[in-house]
């Protein structure tokens, strides 16, 4: 009788203890951190890497049988301006300038190295500076013989826009001291039959030229901007 009464067992899912589970996924939590962060480290590797082969392979390499380079890596600081001593006029009585001289080292810039230059060498900024003043004396020589002509369809009738660029020369020289070391022979000129590095000057020319700002060519020209 009482069987009929008797109730059957009943079963339901029990909840999940929320501090169990929040025990137990913590180190699985933790161990997915740790993964995202080495990939994440190995990504930035990798992209360091790839970057930096890239740049490698864009840095122009050096050319074969050039002329060698003095090893100077220090850079320096130039502010351009209008230095007054460098363009007053030679001394008529062919005196020493000192504000010239003083951009020339002891030695004048001929030099011999055992592996950089075994022989007679000259150092290449030096040789263009030497150029550039034996230029600017022959200029003065040749104006004091002919004062009251006109030079060119600039209008050049006085040395002043000469000795700016002259002196702007000077400047712009000293300011990329090319450090090639240049053959020389004793007796002779500096030998002009020799390579060396340079900048891609055709480059230069196009940049230029899509960017001008007027239509002109040469030296002497009547565009105006």
């Amino acid at each position: 009788m009482f069987a009929q009464w008797r109730r059957s067992p009943r079963y339901s899912k029990l909840e999940k203890d929320t501090s169990e589970s929040s025990t137990d996924d913590h180190p699985r939590w933790s161990m997915n951190i740790w993964l995202v962060a080495a990939v994440l480290s190995l990504l930035c590797v990798l992209s360091f890497g790839a970057g930096w082969i890239g740049a490698q392979k864009r840095r122009p390499s050096a050319l074969s049988d050039i002329i060698p380079s003095l090893p100077v890596t220090g850079l320096s600081r130039q502010q351009v301006m209008t230095l007054h001593e460098m363009q007053a006029a030679p001394p008529a009585d062919g005196s020493h300038e000192s504000a010239w001289d003083k951009l020339i080292p002891d030695g004048l810039g001929y030099v011999k190295h055992p592996t950089l230059a075994p022989e007679l060498s000259v150092i290449a900024v030096f040789h263009q500076l030497h150029c550039l003043y034996t230029v600017r004396r022959a200029y003065y020589a040749a104006y004091a013989a002919s004062i009251g002509q006109e030079f060119n369809r600039a209008g050049v009738r006085e040395p002043v826009h000469i000795a700016h660029c002259l002196d702007y020369l000077q400047q712009s020289l000293v300011c990329a001291a090319d450090i090639g070391i240049e053959p020389f022979y004793a007796g002779h000129y500096p030998d002009v039959m020799f390579g060396r590095q340079c900048r891609d000057f055709s480059e230069i020319q196009t940049w230029a030229a899509e960017w001008r700002v007027l239509n002109g060519s040469g030296f002497i020209f009547d565009s105006t901007p």
